[in-house]
């Protein structure tokens, strides 16, 4: 008899589930996967011993609300699913991706929900060892077992066909010119816009420069990027939008280098989308990056606390005379979508000693 695994929420466009639980699925375990709070309600309440409820994000409570009073009514009602669950045996697995939604307008609330899954959960699924220490001193956490499994790779998952020089020809970009590229949720938190301000210093210095931007905007942000390409004379190829997977390629591709100057996150998945196309990349000199990245030539950290250091680590990358581009392709070999859910498996068969545990 196959067991069920509950997941929340559905992830819809990220391929980041999909890849976790091939393994599951391919061993027979039926996963049902849900984003409508009413709907997971449904779900949880046919779940027997055994079986699994793994939570990843929190957002569907909160961004489909309109009050606080909403809010806290969603989350009492998950809370009081989950602690149902536990009584008829079900196992709880809680992967902790970020502290809080991001820009999130419950902050309270998202409090009150990673207390209570701290202290409810089974099995702490973390993306890097850091995390551990960040949610001790957050949060209350009661018996749960840490447990970490590396983000994978994207290797497989999108086409990558095109050259660079055929992806700039596509994008109308110089075919000599420098090219740091940034793609995904355009928001205010990832620091877009002092990318501008860093390419526009570049180019004073002489060097010839295109930034690359592309993504859904929040909260106005691309006006206020639009408004620094045009007081910097940047010469900037954007695309305000979704980006479709078959032109991921494209923009990963043109890029020398992609840049993710966050100002507050604690996992990145950028990093590995971009070495799944061989593009090097930038990211904030965090403990959970120098963890992950601290012999990884192809990454170049900055600390996001000094003005210039950003401006200095993208100005090497582009002058490295090594080959980063082949440096990045082979860290996505060597960290497969099939390996991280071979790992995910064994948490749910009960054996997370053979995943990394702490």
């Amino acid at each position: 008899m196959s067991r069920t695994l509950v997941s929340f929420p559905h992830a819809g466009l990220n391929p980041y589930s999909n890849m976790l639980y091939l393994h599951p699925r391919a061993a027979g375990w039926k996963v049902i996967e849900s984003s409508q709070l009413q709907r997971l309600l449904g779900h949880l309440r046919r779940l027997t011993a055994g079986d699994v409820f793994h939570v990843q994000w929190s957002w569907p409570l909160f961004r489909s609300t309109g009050t606080t009073a909403d809010a806290a009514a969603a989350v009492d009602a998950f809370c009081g699913a989950v602690e149902s669950c536990r009584e008829r045996g079900v196992q709880l697995l809680w992967t902790v991706h970020n502290m809080a939604s991001h820009d999130s307008q419950f902050m309270e609330l998202e409090s009150r929900f990673n207390n209570f899954m701290g202290r409810s959960a089974d099995v702490i699924i973390q993306l890097n060892d850091y995390t551990e220490q960040v949610c001790r001193e957050d949060f209350s956490i009661g018996d749960a077992q840490f447990v970490t499994i590396p983000h994978s790779s994207y290797q497989g998952v999108y086409s990558d066909e095109v050259s660079a020089s055929e992806a700039r020809s596509a994008l109308g970009v110089e075919p000599n010119d420098a090219v740091i590229g940034f793609l995904g949720q355009v928001r205010p938190y990832k620091g877009v816009e002092r990318l501008i301000e860093v390419a526009a210093d570049l180019q004073k210095a002489g060097r010839s420069i295109t930034v690359l931007i592309a993504g859904r905007p929040q909260g106005g942000v691309d006006k206020k990027i639009l408004e620094l390409v045009a007081e910097h004379d940047v010469r900037c190829v954007s695309s305000f939008e979704f980006i479709d997977d078959e032109d991921l390629q494209l923009w990963f591709r043109a890029s020398d280098v992609m840049v993710f100057p966050y100002r507050k996150v604690l996992n990145s998945g950028s990093a590995y989308l971009a070495a799944s196309f061989g593009t090097p990349c930038v990211l904030p000199r965090e403990p959970q990056f120098e963890e992950l990245f601290h012999d990884e030539e192809w990454v170049g950290l900055f600390d996001p606390d000094d003005e210039d250091d950003l401006r200095s680590v993208l100005q090497g990358m582009l002058d490295s005379p090594g080959p980063l581009g082949a440096s990045a392709a082979q860290f996505s070999r060597t960290h497969l979508p099939w390996t991280m859910s071979a790992q995910f498996l064994e948490i749910l068969r009960g054996h997370p000693s053979k995943a990394e545990t702490r």
